[in-house]
């Protein structure tokens, strides 16, 4: 009778394995209606297909023979790609109202739960006030209030670089940290030594990122019946772990700043600072520490990084495009001068700095995919099909290198901005509705502090111009990824390139420059 009940049992085991295998080959395959894209296989749909690293190549091959909309299967999870400016406009721009919201991640769920980050916060209520209170400080023309902070911290950048340019990455991260700091906290991060401010974010940013590559916790959204599968008798053992690990980390250090920052406002000290507005208005807002540390760490996160690897995109540039580096002296030479370093009152006059940058974003986009947004209904489109709950990619790195929007799309060239606003050798109402770049996003998600970026971008790069020449000391990875960093954010690693000051004359002008700079910035001590 027992040996019964085990076949019986046994055999019930294998019944429910089968009914699930198939039920999940069936989420597997394509639905009725949906956008073109590769054949899918049962269970894995398209993930066979995905490579680990730089899938947004990938993607633009599939975009040769698919088109403009691809639809793939992770596993249950539909995945949709734009791979053209006017598909974004017409769904992410156009219909916002349901292409707006964010992905449930396992390891996010865990470290920041509740909607606590608003890079990550579904759409609804609280990302309409986390929006709303970042817009009030760094929306539109009220983020030029913050160009002084900006452009003291990159004139200090340029002082550090004179004294060890062979850490100029370092400085150019301190740099962009310390002008988020300033701005966002009211206080000052004058260096990145352990123990810092800027030490300490930069070292837990590094741990959530890595918390969130591909391959450090279950995918549950492409095969949910991971969640019921011990930890222990998996590939990801102790994810959970170690993400709770990264949200005691982050608490720590958001917190921290927060209550520092506090304690600064009562002695009347960073009164103009981001979080200082936030916690006068916390009571009628309602939202307690929590929220608010974790929002103005948010700005830190989406600022500092980002910015920063796009500076060392253009060291690059500039390295390897003699020619180019000499236009973008002429020009800072023939507004500044020998004698003072470009300021935040020249971002307005440097149309060539600024083609630069553009074409940086648009060359080599630091975010190649965006982050990714959520369908919360079904739509429709030209006759396809894109259903509730479908994770949706922009291509920017497609987008960017589309060949019927620019000339040799490959290859580094800021004229084509001096000649066209958006890059492109078409009229403007063949483009009427796209935006200039994409690098900042699209849609109700676009980032709100885009302006702010921009403006520290140009004077970091008229300055590191207007410094130095930069030589190539070895291979540059300007034709092919080996040598870039892996992630939602990508820069060029340990980039072979040397510094040279232009002249003993500027680094008099530097080291004036640096102690006003330096006297401005003591506000924040």
């Amino acid at each position: 009778m027992g040996l019964q009940m085990y076949h019986f049992a046994f055999a019930s085991l294998l019944v429910l394995v089968a009914v699930r295998l198939h039920s999940y080959s069936k989420l597997s395959a394509r639905p009725p209606g949906y956008p073109p894209g590769p054949k899918t296989v049962p269970f894995l749909g398209n993930l066979h297909q995905l490579p680990i690293k730089r899938p947004e190549l990938t993607f633009a091959k599939f975009a040769q023979q698919f088109g403009a909309i691809t639809g793939l299967k992770f596993g249950c999870q539909n995945v949709v790609i734009l791979n053209t400016w006017q598909a974004v406009h017409d769904l992410i721009e156009q219909k916002g109202s349901i292409y707006s919201s964010r992905p449930t991640n396992a390891v996010a769920d865990i470290v920041v739960p509740n909607g606590l980050n608003p890079g990550v916060s579904v759409y609804g209520d609280l990302w309409r006030w986390q929006r709303k209170t970042t817009m009030e400080f760094v929306g539109g023309v009220r983020t030029d209030a913050l160009k002084a902070a900006q452009d003291a911290e990159s004139t200090q950048m340029i002082h550090d670089m004179v004294i060890t340019p062979e850490e100029f990455e370092h400085h150019v991260d301190r740099s962009f940290g310390a002008a988020i700091l300033a701005t966002v906290y009211g206080q000052r991060g004058k260096s990145m030594h352990p123990g810092s401010k800027l030490h300490d974010f930069f070292a837990v940013n590094a741990q959530w990122a890595a918390s969130l590559g591909p391959t450090n916790s279950p995918p549950l959204s492409v095969f949910p019946f991971l969640d019921s599968v011990p930890d222990w008798l998996t590939p990801w053992r102790g994810w959970r772990k170690r993400a709770m690990h990264v949200r005691r980390e982050q608490q720590r250090v958001y917190g921290g700043l927060l209550d520092e920052t506090r304690t600064r406002l009562a002695q009347g000290k960073g009164t103009d600072c981001f979080l200082a507005s936030c916690l006068r208005a916390q009571e009628k807002d309602g939202y307690d520490d929590t929220y608010l540390a974790y929002l103005a760490g948010a700005l830190l996160e989406g600022g500092a990084e980002t910015s920063a690897s796009a500076t060392m995109v253009f060291i690059m540039a500039m390295a390897a495009n003699s020619d180019f580096l000499a236009a973008a002296q002429e020009e800072v030479d023939r507004v500044c001068g020998a004698s003072r370093l470009p300021g935040k009152d020249d971002v307005a006059k440097l149309p060539y700095i600024r083609a630069c940058m553009l074409e940086v974003l648009r060359w080599r986009p630091i975010i190649p995919l965006g982050i990714p947004h959520l369908t919360t209904a079904t739509d429709t489109h030209e006759g396809l099909t894109i259903p509730s709950g479908s994770l949706i990619f922009i291509n920017i790195w497609k987008i960017n290198h589309g060949d019927s929007l620019y000339d040799d799309p490959g290859v580094f060239n800021p004229d084509r901005y001096m000649q066209n606003a958006y890059g492109s050798g078409l009229d403007d109402n063949a483009t009427r509705g796209r935006r200039v770049n994409y690098s900042f996003g699209a849609g109700r998600r676009v980032c709100p502090g885009q302006r702010f970026a921009e403006n520290s971008m140009m004077m970091h790069f008229a300055k590191l111009v207007w410094a130095f020449d930069f030589q190539p000391t070895g291979h540059l990875p300007v034709d092919s990824w080996d040598g870039w960093t892996e992630g939602i954010v990508v820069r060029p690693r340990d980039l072979k390139v040397s510094l040279h000051l232009r002249g003993e004359k500027r680094r008099k002008t530097i080291d004036d420059a640096w102690l006003h700079a330096n006297e401005f910035l003591q506000q924040f001590e």
